[in-house]
């Protein structure tokens, strides 16, 4: 009865938003107010037997266009229901496409007026659709696990996004003590390659950045390219990641070994031969006029919403207002809707489809926290959103033939902060320019928008598809198709072999520096001899906090501008410059300079630990990679009747273990080799769950 009653009043508010269009719209007729009921329920069942069958037709031109190309449709749909309706004209295709995007915007302005609960009409659906089409014959009682990762989001931003309100369902969780909450440190560098890397294969060594050069190959790396993040899974992976068997990756930088993906960066050159063609959750945001409409409105509001910020945040003379120009209103509709709203879907299938085991990436959060800052509310609203999937997911759950228990982790952390540029008027390439007093030529790795990588996967997924539209995609973006990948974006011709005699790369706060006449890293001794002023010039700028250097005396050497630290001794010459960097900086930097492809030169800006605040190598207002403040403490929320971790998590590495030990306790995988202190079960199960701190 409530969908009945549901479905009257969406038809009647689609027949009100069509008679209220007639007078308005050119070409658009109405003879009657009835014919407008008449004509809203002809268009429903056209939606219901035809749209369908021409969305999957043309499917990767509704991708490639970001759904665009669906009001095309709907327009055609509107089309074929003025020739079986006498009562109703339509003169030609604009006059449809202007009556399709009146009805869409109408319908969502009404429903939300009424309060009409937009999650059970979601649950309703999408949710239960995907029940439909699973096989209610499969069913086991073995559980499967789910792992979602919000990109980028601290301990700290957590603990606000709770305490403000900006999580009830997430809260919820915890307050009922079905799970607890722990932080843990990413370590360095604080950026997704490396923390996916670890948490998923156990190994994230020779990872040094999110970008770096590597001189035998003379090749940059920028880890959300796809050449280098497949790259990064072939030297970490054993064919054991976590997802091996049988899982799904979605919406990752790396796979993790999982036989089925969609839109994770290391598989998307693999063919679509490796790449998992859903047959029906990667079409329902386009199949369904619901869901399609609701994401479309939610597009256009985010775009609006974003330029309001923007304008708000430079009348209060905000310094983040800057990197919030360009294309970045769009880049933030497609990661926080559409790219959300894609992945939310590819997730209920897995759960109804049974798939054992799930690693997910929500990106929303880090791509406005970037630009915002890390606890602003503009970034924390996204968290708004997450938390409503949470709740999807959690109605999925009940209907899926196997129980499923969550994990929601973060990566990394950001700390805020103005950039090294706005502070000091120039950037990490200009300073090593200028303490090499010119004599050398400096290029600077770009940094562009970590939002066109997300883009482009979507754009690059699409066009793997094998249908006639497929093909004419490819052909369509040729000229931006390289081995498979659809790139969009700032021209990156350059970023291949760049020629130059130093090569700077920023990653947030931490800067590797690369003198590439020499195929080996060069020590303390030869950069002093052959640029006496260098790292003297370097350190003496208030905004760096010290500079890491290999020495072949005496091994790594952090410097200063009070002070020495002797890594490999633990002697201090003066005044330690890791002091306000946290007790592991040591063993973090040390770890560091072991890396084969490591930085001649590594720079970290200075930490201001009064605001908790860096000065980023890039223009983000939130941003890590380095060493200082918040970047590096990640969280992690699991099931309360899981054991809990002895001691501290202390890197992306032991997270590793934590989840196998997790995993080997529920029967999907052996133990792991380490072998640690196992707490006997029935203490565990003793346990309650803290509470939310801040409560």
């Amino acid at each position: 009865m409530h969908l009945i009653r549901r479905i009257i009043v969406i038809w009647a508010i689609d027949a009100l938003a069509l008679w209220l269009l007639a007078p308005v719209v050119p070409g658009l007729e109405l003879t009657s107010w009835t014919w407008a009921i008449w004509s809203v329920a002809v268009i429903g069942l056209l939606n219901a037997l035809v749209r369908p069958f021409l969305l999957v037709v043309t499917l990767p031109f509704t991708v490639l266009t970001l759904g665009l190309f669906s009001l095309v449709l709907n327009a055609f749909i509107i089309l074929l229901a003025d020739l079986a309706l006498p009562g109703l004209a339509v003169a030609d295709i604009v006059a449809a496409f202007w009556t399709v995007l009146g009805i869409a915007l109408i319908n969502t302005f009404v429903t939300g007026l009424l309060s009409i609960n937009d999650d059970e009409s979601f649950y309703r659906n999408v949710i239960l659709g995907f029940a439909r089409r699973s096989d209610s014959a499969y069913g086991t009682k073995k559980p499967g696990v789910v792992m979602i990762e919000i990109d980028g989001l601290s301990d700290r931003g957590l603990h606000e996004a709770l305490d403000s309100g900006y999580m009830p369902v997430l809260k919820r969780w915890l307050n009922e003590g079905r799970f607890r909450m722990q932080r843990w440190n990413c370590g360095l560098p604080s950026q997704t390659s490396s923390s996916q890397a670890g948490i998923l294969y156990g190994r994230n060594d020779e990872i040094p950045a999110f970008r770096w050069y590597e001189k035998d190959r003379q090749q940059m790396m920028i880890s959300n390219r796809p050449w280098t993040a497949s790259e990064i899974h072939k030297r970490v992976s054993d064919g054991s990641g976590l997802l091996a068997d049988q899982g799904s990756s979605l919406s990752n930088l790396v796979s993790g070994d999982a036989p089925y993906s969609a839109m994770t960066l290391s598989s998307l050159l693999d063919g679509p031969g490796a790449i998992r063609q859903r047959s029906y959750g990667y079409y329902l945001l386009f199949l369904n006029p619901y869901s399609f409409s609701r994401t479309l409105v939610l597009m256009v509001w985010e775009v609006i919403r974003e330029i309001g910020q923007r304008c708000r945040a430079r009348l209060h003379g905000n310094t983040e207002a800057h990197t919030r120009g360009g294309t970045f209103p769009l880049l933030r509709s497609v990661s926080n809707v559409f790219l959300r709203d894609l992945n939310l879907y590819l997730l209920i299938e897995d759960i109804l489809s049974g798939t054992p085991t799930v690693y997910s990436t929500f990106l929303g959060y880090d791509v406005v926290a970037h630009h915002t800052g890390p606890l602003n509310h503009d970034a924390l609203l996204t968290l708004k959103h997450f938390d409503e999937g949470l709740d999807a997911l959690e109605r999925a759950v009940k209907r899926a033939p196997r129980p499923y228990e969550f994990v929601v982790l973060s990566d990394h952390g950001q700390s805020p902060g103005a950039t090294f540029e706005q502070r000091y008027g120039l950037t990490l390439e200009n300073l090593v320019e200028r303490a090499l007093d010119g004599r050398e030529h400096v290029f600077g790795a770009p940094t562009e928008d970590e939002s066109w990588a997300h883009l482009n996967a979507l754009l690059s997924q699409a066009i793997q598809i094998e249908n006639v539209a497929g093909r004419t995609a490819r052909r369509v973006f040729k000229r931006r198709t390289r081995d498979g990948y659809v790139e969009f974006g700032p021209p990156r011709e350059p970023v291949e072999k760049p020629r130059s005699d130093v090569i700077v790369c920023p990653s947030g706060n931490l800067g590797h520096v690369y003198f590439t006449d020499t195929p080996d890293r060069l020590s303390l001794e030869e950069i002093t001899v052959r640029y006496p002023r260098l790292i003297s010039t370097i350190i003496s700028h208030p905004g760096i906090g010290f500079v890491l250097v290999h020495s072949n005396l005496y091994g790594a050497v952090v410097i200063g501008r009070q002070g020495i630290n002797y890594l490999d001794s633990g002697y201090i010459d003066g005044v330690d410059p890791l002091t306000v960097f946290g007790d592991d900086a040591a063993l973090q930097l040390k770890r560091l300079d072991s890396f084969w492809n490591a930085g001649d030169l590594v720079i970290n800006s200075a930490y201001f630990p009064g605001t908790g605040e860096v000065a980023a190598f890039e223009d983000l207002v939130g941003s890590h990679g380095g060493l200082g403040g918040d970047q590096m403490n990640a969280f992690v929320i699991y099931p309360s009747h899981w054991r809990a971790p002895v001691g501290e998590i202390e890197n992306p590495v032991s997270l590793n273990r934590e989840i196998r030990t997790w995993m080997a306790d529920l029967g999907k995988y052996p133990p792991p080799e380490d072998g640690r202190v196992e707490e006997p079960a029935e203490e565990v199960a003793g346990r309650s769950a803290p509470a939310v701190p801040g409560n």
